[in-house]
């Protein structure tokens, strides 16, 4: 993805990963993508 932000224009990109609550997860029946 970092390719085509910069075909836009965007030269830096910053990102933070966030833990997940698995139980509460299932409870509400989220969708992650492993």
């Amino acid at each position: 993805h970092t390719a085509r932000l910069k075909n836009l224009g965007v030269d830096e990109v910053t990102f933070t990963l966030f833990g997940v609550n698995d139980a509460l997860t299932k409870i509400n029946h989220g969708n992650l993508c492993r």
